[in-house]
């Protein structure tokens, strides 16, 4: 391995772990936001619409949060493999990179470069 190749993996596995680390960040607003959110949109409101607005939110709240919490997982299973120069960092970095791009505009950001730089480390 030349040493632009290892400075080169070791930027990219920084990176996955920093994405990680990331994805805390962004629970942690989404959460507060689907938390308050809805009742802003309550008032004056019939009941039957009320639970609709608070209904919708939460939904897809948790499906964003599901998506978080693997992300964050795996970004942080893919850096240290990375890292440590494992074979297995490369096929969980593609993996995590995939699943980034449906994480608009940040994740597609990052898993766009990740997929290019994957690619180039092979």
């Amino acid at each position: 391995m030349t040493e632009d190749h290892a400075r080169q993996q070791k930027r990219l596995g920084k990176m996955f772990v920093a994405f990680a680390l990331f994805q805390i960040i962004v629970l942690l607003l989404a959460t507060i936001a689907w938390a308050f959110l809805p009742w802003l949109g309550m008032l004056g409101r019939t009941e039957t619409e009320a639970t609709i607005l608070m209904l919708a939110p939460l939904l897809g709240g948790w499906a964003f949060s599901i998506v978080s919490v693997v992300l964050f997982v795996l970004s942080l299973i893919a850096g240290i493999s990375i890292l440590k120069n494992s074979n297995s960092g490369r096929a969980v970095g593609v993996v995590t990179a995939y699943i980034a791009l449906l994480e608009i505009p940040f994740g597609t950001i990052f898993g766009i470069y990740a997929l290019r730089r994957l690619k180039s480390l092979k």
